[in-house]
């Protein structure tokens, strides 16, 4: 029996929202140390400077980390990769939270790092999959706004709530929020068997293409 691509549009929109939902807390989670740098230095013993490599190492570490979730993911269900990844979001804002210092937090980084490059590896592509073909744009319009709302409203609020709270508290809402985003994702995103045929053998082959290379740089 072949499961159909497409579900039915009222689940297909709730979907929708779901990969939203991740990729806002993708944004927020990486930024979320922007207001807060000033509060992990002395709370942890390093300078403001020193704190800023929680934003630099996400970066990298998501740079390197998107064409390998890619590949490593290609033949996998689409809802299940998606959900792993908001888990693994939530489990790396939690360690975060609770991190004794620099390097216990820089470490719980490193997964942020492997979950936004993940998320922006596989949601961009999937609205289409989500809701009829005529509202495919509109559709990957609304995944793409989490960029926006969680620069507006996510990254401010995080700072707000370290401002009231302390930044460990910040960072302990974005990673139960996660959590939630995770549960969403496995409710109510279809299944959505992977259409990729390459995997991690074929990694070699894609970095030595000139417009690979060209991309990251």
């Amino acid at each position: 029996m072949t499961v159909p691509s497409t579900p039915l549009p009222r689940r297909g929109w709730s979907a929708v929202l779901a990969v939203a939902a991740a990729t806002f807390l993708v944004v927020t989670s990486e930024m979320l140390p922007v207001g807060l740098l000033t509060s992990i230095g002395p709370d942890l013993g390093v300078s403001a400077g020193t704190a800023g490599l929680a934003m630099t190492v996400p970066g990298l570490v998501a740079a390197l980390s998107a064409p390998a979730v890619s590949a490593a993911t290609a033949r996998l269900d689409r809802r299940a990769v998606l959900a792993v990844l908001a888990g693994l979001l939530a489990a790396a804002n939690l360690g975060s939270a609770a991190a004794p210092g620099l390097p216990a937090l820089l470490a719980a980084r490193v997964l942020v790092g492997v979950a936004i490059g993940g998320v922006w590896a596989i949601a961009g592509g999937m609205a289409a999959r989500l809701v009829p073909e005529r509202s495919a744009g509109t559709a990957t319009s609304v995944v793409f706004a989490g960029i926006a709302v969680a620069s507006v409203a996510g990254v401010p609020a995080g700072t707000l709530i370290g401002d009231l709270a302390g930044w460990r508290a910040a960072f302990a809402v974005a990673g139960a929020l996660s959590l939630v985003a995770c549960a969403a994702l496995a409710v109510l995103l279809p299944a959505l068997p992977g259409t990729g045929t390459a995997g991690l053998a074929a990694m070699p082959q894609v970095l030595r293409a000139p417009r690979a290379r060209a991309a990251s740089w």
